[in-house]
């Protein structure tokens, strides 16, 4: 059986299981089955399980409830968005392995959790760990948790979590910072809205103000300047405001997703916003994102690359984000290499991962562990 083989096999059966946040038992099941998995083997697991959070746990060559002290650490999530009931049943065809997870991303869980069996077979020196939250695709507290409430750290984290390509190392992930507008105004009937005072109004006033500092993109319409998407966004994501068509509105609110450079940090957003309020709006920070720039000339990411390009073939693009991952929570405690295989649907009703990619970053985890433990 090829590695590739072996992983997918593992992949199949996590996937198997319809693991959206709800379900809570099918996720403690999931969890379980990747611990049974090093059955027999000198592994070694906690499950954080406090109030407030999804659980997270911690898989590991050394003894997690003794040390949170790790010379690489692996962030993965083992939660799904809801699927068809046919993207539970995994299926390969044409070099490419479907199913819900399969690119987001329980193959790639799979390949640190052999990874793991490798480093304990062999004997590697390495203190070695895969962290698994539940929650990614909701709520993400899991990792958040971890960060601010464990002594968690290690000399390096790796992240497959940015499903897409083989041929790309991202080293650059914006902060994803979410604001909620509020405004308040005076109901009254449609007819004299001079007896009211809009909140939809107010709002849109606002919002109007915010673009003139943020540009406007769409597939339509103006695009960015950089290839690579390296710029500062905004975009409206909920708005809601009035009962009626006849009735002025006396409350509405608006949710704000902002990905942001360093050219724009929190700071600088929040006294921005500070500026642009008007009587009768407010705004709450939902979530304050973490911004991810990672040093491409570290001596970690350098042998990385160095062993992906022996690999794969050719030296991997160093590529940015503007989504977000469980891994930017550790950023500020140590660096990242964050590198997946390759595949394509995320989220959509076919979604996949190539099959050959899956054996390549196998072996690109496998010998820069090797290498590392010689660093």
């Amino acid at each position: 059986m090829s590695i590739a083989d072996k992983i997918l096999q593992n992949a199949s059966n996590l996937i198997k299981m319809n693991t959206v946040q709800e379900n809570k038992e099918i996720i403690m099941d999931a969890l379980q089955y990747c611990i049974d998995f090093f059955k027999g083997k000198k592994v070694f697991h906690k499950i954080f399980k406090d109030d407030g959070i999804q659980p997270v746990a911690v898989i590991s060559n050394i003894n997690p409830n003794e040390s949170l002290s790790f010379d690489i650490l692996t962030c993965h999530h083992i939660d799904i968005v809801p699927c068809d009931a046919g993207q539970l049943n995994p299926k390969i065809q044409d070099g490419k392995f479907y199913g819900r997870g399969a690119l987001d991303m329980k193959t790639w869980l799979c390949v640190s959790m052999n990874t793991l069996e490798y480093i304990i077979d062999n004997n590697i020196p390495v203190k070695f760990a895969i962290l698994i939250t539940t929650d990614e695709e909701t709520t993400a507290t899991g990792a958040e948790y971890i960060t601010k409430n464990t002594d968690i750290n290690a000399k390096l984290l790796l992240d497959p979590d940015v499903a897409g390509d083989i041929n790309e190392v991202i080293h650059r992930c914006k902060s994803a910072t979410f604001i909620k507008l509020i405004a308040e105004g005076v109901g009254a009937h449609g007819s004299l809205p001079w007896n009211g005072i809009d909140a939809n109004e107010k709002i849109m006033q606002v919002i109007s103000k915010i673009r003139q500092h943020f540009k406007y993109y769409s597939k339509d319409g103006e695009q960015p300047e950089r290839n690579d998407g390296w710029v500062d966004t905004m975009h409206i994501g909920e708005i809601s405001g009035g009962s009626a068509v006849n009735v002025i509105s006396s409350y509405c609110y608006a949710n704000l997703d902002f990905r942001l450079t360093e050219n724009t940090p929190n700071e600088k957003l929040f006294k921005l916003l500070d500026e642009l309020m008007i009587d009768g709006v407010r705004y709450e920070v939902i979530n304050e994102g973490i911004l991810v720039n990672i040093d491409e000339n570290n001596i970690y990411m350098k042998t990385y690359l160095d062993i992906a390009e022996k690999i794969i073939g050719k030296r991997p693009n160093l590529a940015s984000i503007g989504g977000a991952t469980d891994a930017r929570h550790f950023a500020k405690k140590m660096p990242l290499i964050m590198h997946s295989g390759s595949g394509d649907g995320e989220h959509g009703l076919a979604e996949y991962c190539l099959i050959s990619s899956v054996e390549q970053l196998a072996q690109i985890q496998i010998e820069f562990i090797k290498k590392f433990a010689e660093l």
